[in-house]
């Protein structure tokens, strides 16, 4: 894949420099492959900022099935809250969740990078894919990176404090 984008940006800045249109030198292309394999590329990258956030809803369930309470970070202030019934559960550190935790907790640091990269294929595939396509996934892209970082920084319910704590 890595390779085929590359030569397509090649293609396509040569196209340029010889005064080919870059619509008339996609449709020399015209093979299907290659638009279904930049579709698809698109797509998986615009929706992974979605696909961490409901990994991240099934560790923060499966959390809740192993203690019986909602999650909570190790600094907490004392007292019954409203949510947990008084009830103060010992802290579950979400690293004794497995693998589960490890590949959120890889892929967190490796999610920043998702949204400019999906530009950038963008860019290159707005060339052989509809504009119309191309805009979906850059807003699926863009939605799911602000509904990541609203995550990060409003916290509802405390469980990324839990998560990174």
């Amino acid at each position: 894949m890595t390779r085929f984008a590359y030569g397509l940006f090649l293609g396509l800045a040569l196209a340029y420099l010889l005064g080919i249109s870059a619509r008339r030198f996609a449709a020399s292309l015209s093979l299907h492959g290659i638009r279904t394999e930049l579709s698809a590329a698109l797509w998986l990258l615009a929706s992974a900022p979605w696909i961490w956030l409901a990994a991240f809803a099934a560790l923060v369930v499966r959390a809740r099935g192993v203690l019986g309470a909602w999650p909570r970070a190790q600094q907490v202030e004392s007292g019954s809250s409203l949510f947990d019934g008084g009830r103060h559960p010992a802290p579950l550190d979400p690293a004794e969740l497995g693998a589960h935790y490890d590949s959120l907790f890889l892929s967190m640091h490796v999610l920043p990078i998702t949204l400019p990269v999906a530009a950038v294929l963008a860019m290159v595939s707005s060339a052989v894919l509809s504009r119309r396509e191309v805009g979906a996934a850059l807003v699926l892209a863009i939605a799911g990176a602000a509904g990541f970082f609203a995550l990060a920084a409003l916290d509802p319910g405390g469980f990324f404090d839990w998560f990174v704590d």
